[in-house]
């Protein structure tokens, strides 16, 4: 048998990291490494992968994943890598993907700017984005040529013109319906005009409160990024449907350029735990068809579950691997049990897990 300082070439290959769950914002491009530990690995090959994703082999272990999605959002799971060496073994990277949904793209003062996946709606003060609260102020600068530092990856487009408050008592008030109450992503772009009236620090100050979190205090936009151009993000709840975003002024005023919304996937993995103390809880439980078993730490490489009746008889035992090192699902269907009090076994390689599991039919 062949090795190297004591090792088997002919072992499977070792991955880095046994479980992905990668999280990319539709429109952007997510890229993602992964090293096959074994020297002698030799190719990759992936299985159920989006036609957004593309997967390189870059030689000596290493491989990536890049992942741009345009069109398509929302989960992907049964994601496979599979990393085979030149002594027929292989092993496998399981992951799961999370393409958040654009809801909203506003260019704040200014008019549409095409872009992909969505254009930049326009939002102009004779004609305002439906956005803009009643109650807001009303005020946009005219177009600029912008030519300064743009990071961002947003269009120059966007930082031309902006939407501000000129009153003393108004502040600049937006509300975006949202399709359903849970998290939501917001970015906002800034940009000092090239011949402004803010031609250095401490001349413009403001607070954004996104929903109830202070997204940016004391905010000033020279100060950090002098005239280039900066996206700022935050994640917020939101429990009305309706996403508030609040501009207050401190000092000179506040202003946006654009603004852009996403809705957040929920990991399918983070559920809500049930009230069974432990470190690994049966979600839902009782249950009749579908079981999870949620674990409170990572867990790495395939387990051993085992199903026993109240009578301690082996019901069910199978090798599995893990969703994203985080919880295993059992379809209890399949078994054909009768209601009752079941227990769960998982056993790792150097740990044993419990849960008790009632079955209701």
């Amino acid at each position: 048998m062949a090795g190297i300082g004591g090792i088997s070439l002919e072992e499977n290959p070792f991955v880095s990291e046994k479980y992905m769950l990668l999280k990319v914002d539709q429109g952007e491009t997510l890229d993602t490494s992964m090293t096959f530990c074994d020297e002698e690995t030799v190719s990759i090959v992936g299985a159920n992968l989006p036609a957004f994703a593309k997967l390189t082999y870059t030689g000596g272990g290493n491989a990536s994943v890049s992942l741009t999605p345009l069109m398509e959002t929302g989960v992907f799971e049964n994601v496979y890598i599979i990393a085979s060496d030149s002594y027929g073994g292989s092993d496998t990277i399981y992951i799961t993907i999370l393409v958040n949904k654009m809801l909203y793209r506003v260019n704040s003062g200014g008019p549409v700017v095409k872009d992909l996946p969505m254009e930049w709606a326009a939002d102009m003060q004779e004609a305002p984005a439906p956005y803009l609260d009643a109650n807001s102020a009303n005020y946009t600068t005219g177009s600029n040529m912008w030519t300064g530092e743009n990071p961002t990856g947003a269009p120059d487009l966007l930082f031309g013109d902006n939407r501000l408050s000129l009153l003393e008592n108004k502040s600049l008030i937006m509300k975006f319906p949202v399709p359903q109450n849970g998290k939501y992503k917001v970015n906002l772009y800034f940009a000092q005009k090239v011949n402004g009236e803010v031609t250095g620090p401490d001349q413009q100050i403001f607070h954004v409160k996104v929903e109830n979190l202070m997204a940016l205090e004391n905010f000033d936009i020279y100060a950090e990024a002098g005239m280039r151009a900066m996206k700022k993000t935050c994640v917020v709840e939101v429990d009305d449907k309706i996403l508030n975003i609040n501009f207050f002024r401190q000092k000179g005023n506040p202003q946006v350029n654009a603004i852009e919304i996403f809705q957040i996937e929920d990991d399918p993995v983070f559920v809500k735990e049930s009230s069974f103390a432990g470190e690994m809880v049966a979600i839902p439980n009782p249950s009749s068809d579908k079981i999870q078993m949620r674990f409170k730490g990572y867990l790495n490489g395939i387990v051993t579950v085992t199903l026993y009746d109240e009578r301690n008889r082996i019901i069910f035992r199978k090798n599995m691997a893990l969703l994203c090192g985080k919880s295993i699902k059992l379809n209890l269907a399949e078994l054909s049990l009768a209601s009752g009090e079941y227990y769960v076994q998982v056993l790792t390689a150097n740990k044993k897990y419990f849960a008790r599991v009632m079955v209701l039919n």
